[in-house]
């Protein structure tokens, strides 16, 4: 349902949303309350090329605006590239959008949404890099520690679109109201008025106490978003799923079998659990339930699983940089369990519902842990956590908060998960 504040009038939307998949996984609500507002509106999605997979089977959206950032970071550098570019700015304004939203929030995701010329132009007012120059309109966050998915639907309260009327396919209904916020839209001022949301409480990761804190999180931020509700489930087709099956076979496990998928890489070195635990993990799974391993990641995870799989005594098969980002999607739909640090992977087993242990250390859950899943978090209480560190040198605690995320306490959320 719309508001009457101009949102009926929106014909042509542009999402910029280029990276990263797990981001993209975020911002699919967004996409979807949109079309189910405005059934007759031309939505299109900017993202990068190597990530369009990902979408290349989501209903919500008309078109598919690949972004060469490979080719066009060489702008400046080679003639043939800073043509390209141009030429790409030239066609994102004859497209003719009347509204673009910048869910990315940094500078050339900025530059993008104001080379459309649209009329409206809306990104976060706390965007980084200076990207809120490119905006006309902007959104205020209330509260840092909200999660991802909770700050692109703010979005849609600023274009008047009642994400209360947006229902997930578990027909629950959104409620955007609960969280108490009063969103007041036009000019340059999308405010959320009302900035109550909660802090950022530290999880706990003895079994009782872990449980009791993550419940606790679950107040009036989850409200907003109806963690519960919101459908982030990645589209995939028939041919994806005959893929998976086809992997599956020909690395000797039965595809009808009950499996488990393992995830030994991460993109930060400091989010990684070590490779070789993964496979003393997929050790014992295989002696007490009887169930193999996968390894799944991109090609540049291909060393990691390799170490994982030698620990592994023969139960964990590294599939890693063997699917596409919707096989991925496919094979962890059909997985007994998800085991994994903050990844792509992780925020896939979260959107598609399945049961999953989430290792976190120098990031936050809140922010961007498992999406309606935040009991599947295992995290250490530590004052250094989380830290936002990338590199292990870095860290002046030796990594403690991955560290002494020992084999026994992961096993012990697997057999929770799996009984």
């Amino acid at each position: 349902m719309m508001k009457d504040s101009g949102a009926s009038a929106i014909q042509r939307i542009l999402i910029v949303k280029p990276s990263s998949p797990g981001d993209i996984i975020h911002a699919l609500p967004v996409a979807r309350a949109l079309r189910a507002a405005l059934p007759d509106a031309h939505i299109s999605w900017l993202v990068a090329t190597n990530f369009a997979n990902l979408l290349q089977c989501e209903t919500s959206i008309n078109e598919i605006i690949k972004f060469d950032r490979k080719r066009y970071g060489r702008f400046g550098r080679s003639l043939s590239a800073s043509g390209a570019f141009l030429g790409f700015l030239n066609e994102l304004r004859w497209r003719r959008f009347d509204t673009v939203l910048d869910l990315q929030g940094l500078f050339r995701s900025g530059l993008f949404t104001f080379a459309t010329g649209a009329k409206r132009r809306v990104g976060f007012r706390n965007a980084r890099e200076l990207a809120g120059m490119f905006y006309n309109a902007r959104v205020d966050v209330p509260d840092d520690e909200i999660h991802a998915v909770e700050r692109n639907l703010l979005f849609l309260k600023a274009l008047g679109i009642e994400t209360n009327r947006v229902e997930s396919q578990s027909g629950k209904q959104l409620s955007a109201e609960a969280g108490g916020l009063n969103s007041s839209v036009g000019g340059d001022d999308l405010r959320e008025e009302d900035a109550s949301m909660p802090r950022n409480h530290r999880l706990q990761t003895g079994a009782t106490a872990q449980m009791a804190e993550n419940h606790r999180l679950q107040t009036d931020a989850t409200a907003l978003a109806g963690q519960a509700g919101l459908d982030l489930r990645i589209r995939f087709d028939d041919d994806d799923q005959a893929a998976v099956a086809s992997i599956l076979q020909a690395s000797g496990i039965d595809p009808a079998a009950r499996f488990v998928v393992l995830v030994p890489a991460t993109r930060w070195e400091t989010k990684q659990w070590d490779a070789a635990r993964f496979g003393a993990l997929s050790a014992r799974i295989f002696e007490r339930f009887g169930l193999k391993s996968v390894l799944v990641g991109g090609a540049g995870d291909i060393a990691r699983g390799d170490e994982a799989a030698q620990s592994s005594g023969g139960h964990a098969i590294n599939l890693c940089g063997k699917t596409t980002l919707r096989q991925l999607a496919a094979m962890i739909d059909g997985a007994a369990l998800v085991v994994t640090a903050d990844s792509t992977p992780m925020h896939m087993a979260a959107a598609h519902d399945m049961p999953l242990v989430a290792l976190f250390g120098p990031t936050s859950p809140v922010r961007t842990g498992p999406f309606g899943h935040i009991d599947d978090v295992l995290r250490l209480d530590l004052e250094c956590s989380p830290c936002y560190l990338r590199k292990l040198k870095q860290c002046p605690h030796q990594h403690r908060c991955m560290v002494d995320l020992t084999v026994d306490r992961v096993f012990a959320e697997v057999v929770a998960r799996l009984q």
